[in-house]
């Protein structure tokens, strides 16, 4: 990873989930105005092949698409993806460094829908579609 100053990236709360701690650190900034995430590549994040796992592309985009619709909702009290479409170009290895750069497309009152790209130096790794259902405010007690 290239050399950040704290006005370059925040690193993403391992706190919003415990899975984040399977890629931590992750480093969040904003670029042209999308959300954009990187991490690193580790022996624990590879398959028997020697190549990032298919599982864990779809969990970082779920990770990061999540993060950016959390970020877009103001009193957030609940989140849950409903939907999320990955499709897997190239493999990534252990060292890599993966940028993903998400995008939102549209918020309703109770769904948000985003996209997002996955890189490795500048190469196409993966692309998803997610939709993510989500309650803000005091609209809690009645979408239970």
């Amino acid at each position: 990873m290239m050399a950040r100053t704290s006005e370059d990236f925040v690193v993403l709360n391992e706190d919003l989930s415990p899975v984040v701690k399977l890629f931590s650190p992750i480093h969040k900034s904003k670029k042209d105005k999308k959300d954009c995430y990187e991490l690193q590549v580790t022996e624990q994040h590879l398959n028997k092949a020697g190549t990032f796992h298919g599982g864990f592309y779809c969990t970082v985009f779920d990770i990061a698409m999540g993060s950016t619709a959390t970020d877009s909702i103001e009193s957030i009290k609940k989140i849950a993806t409903v939907n999320l479409n990955v499709s897997l170009i190239r493999a990534a290895f252990q060292g890599d460094t993966l940028s993903i750069r998400v995008s939102l497309l549209r918020k309703t009152e109770r769904l948000i829908y985003l996209s997002a790209e996955m890189f490795s130096k500048e190469s196409l790794l993966a692309n998803a579609t997610s939709t993510i259902y989500y309650v803000a405010g005091d609209r809690l007690a009645q979408a239970s």
